[in-house]
């Protein structure tokens, strides 16, 4: 993996710890002092996993909204320090008047939708969203209504599970690829060589993109490999779905972003001439 070497700056390696501590805070610490209650028989000022087991929902929302104010100080701070190397960029016209592109059927239908609902008057709201949605994703809605509709415990049981599993998504996704997302940006025509440059070909150009590729693998091989343990014949209350994920989620992205400062201090060593 060749990586072009900039100055990393001193901020850097103080940043990282900040942002493990808060990220370790948000996790044991927050839902635990927000969800704790006298019957509980628990202050929730000690580091546990009690919440996650109690309250798992709530939990997971408030690990994932303390976790996105985490990542965008983390985020911002990226910035700057992107944007002290390369400076302001000239804004060209062909940029800002350039047309937007036309494979965005999708975000357009979504768009008419929903200023077709704002406007529809309230009796008129169902036959408006009758009329907008496609006759097969009407089809699908509807069949899933019944289907929830007749089986009242498996509604429950369903829509728990499937809510763990995106806040867990959300959680993951705010590890691994939310800094990325905001720094590259989405733009088809001149992003997307630098995510497969990244992500798929694991060859960062500079120390920035070092420092969102590994916390990235951290994350989502964590994730994986919390993964193991639920299936086990322990009998432990954390073995409950998505607890061991979100710990090992946690731990995977703190050894991940510490290895971009072994990284550069690695490369610092080796090249000294070249700082």
């Amino acid at each position: 993996m060749r990586t072009l070497f900039i100055s990393t700056p001193n901020q850097y390696y103080s940043v990282v710890p900040l942002n493990l501590l808060f990220i370790h805070f948000t996790l044991y610490y927050l839902p635990g002092k927000l969800l704790s209650s006298p019957e509980d028989g628990r202050p929730g000022a000690t580091p546990s996993l009690e919440h996650l087991v109690r309250h798992p929902i709530r939990s997971l929302a408030i690990i994932n909204l303390g976790a996105l104010l985490v990542q965008l100080w983390f985020t911002n701070f990226l910035r700057s320090w992107r944007n002290s190397l390369a400076g302001p960029a000239p804004e060209t016209p062909s940029e800002k008047h350039r047309p937007l592109p036309k494979k965005r059927m999708l975000a357009s239908q979504l768009k008419t939708l929903l200023l077709s609902l704002i406007h529809a008057p309230p009796s008129e709201f169902r036959k408006q969203l009758a009329k907008e949605l496609n006759p097969k994703l009407r089809s699908l809605i509807s069949r899933s209504t019944l289907l929830l509709k007749e089986a009242p415990l498996i509604n429950t049981i369903i829509l728990l599970a499937i809510t763990a599993l995106l806040c867990l998504a959300c959680f993951l996704g705010l590890l691994s690829f939310f800094p990325a997302s905001l720094l590259l940006g989405w733009n088809q025509a001149r992003e997307k060589p630098n995510w497969i440059w990244i992500f798929s070909t694991f060859q960062p150009k500079n120390e920035i993109e070092v420092a969102i590729l590994f916390p990235a693998i951290g994350a989502c091989v964590g994730t994986w490999l919390g993964t193991i343990p639920i299936p086990l014949d322990w009998d432990q209350h954390w073995q409950a779905w998505a607890i061991t994920c979100l710990v090992c989620a946690s731990g995977g992205h703190a050894v991940g972003s510490v290895v971009p400062i072994i990284h550069s201090a690695l490369y610092a060593s080796r090249h000294p001439l070249e700082m």
